[in-house]
């Protein structure tokens, strides 16, 4: 199960038992989805993983407000600013890219382990596994995960990335 996936729904039990509501199910166990008529099956088809994705959606919704509306977003438009090459051959890439229509740039380290297969090179395949990885607030932001200050313990991005993650450390926008 994708690690994002497990955050959010860490998230939403963490949430739900701060305002005194039980949760509506056993968060930790994501291997599973829910037909229409209420049973609980694994998850053992990419259909199957995109209702159990609905209804982790559905429940992110309840307690944060409905996510944007994709269309209306712009398009990223991607820089790379600078790529070095770290330990373990993996990529450290600076980019910058656009979130929203005023035009604001935010910077980001991208770390590519490797070797990258050729099938996730493609713009259209999923075959790498991301994570992305917020800083605390502090005066170094994206360069404390990314490894470049700091706490060692706090390297997450670098550290995930030599695990084979492709990892994003992007400043807050």
């Amino acid at each position: 199960m994708p690690i994002l996936a497990r955050f959010l729904i860490a998230c939403l039990w963490l949430t739900s038992r701060s305002q005194g509501a039980p949760p509506a199910d056993d968060h930790t166990q994501l291997a599973w989805y829910r037909t229409t008529a209420g049973e609980k099956l694994p998850i053992k088809t990419v259909e199957d993983w995109a209702l159990r994705r609905q209804e982790i959606v559905t429940r992110l919704e309840q307690v944060m407000g409905p996510l944007p509306d994709r269309s209306k977003w712009p398009e990223a438009r991607v820089q790379v600013l600078d790529r070095t090459q770290v330990p373990s051959g993996i990529e450290r890439q600076k980019i910058q890219y656009i979130t929203d229509s005023a035009d604001r740039p935010v910077k980001a380290w991208v770390f590519l382990p490797a070797p990258i297969p050729e099938s996730a090179k493609r713009r259209d395949t999923h075959s790498c596994a991301a994570v992305l990885c917020l800083h605390q607030t502090n005066n170094i932001g994206k360069d404390e995960p990314a490894g470049l200050g700091g706490s060692a313990n706090l390297h997450y991005a670098l550290e995930l990335a030599q695990h084979g993650f492709v990892t994003l450390a992007p400043d807050y926008p």
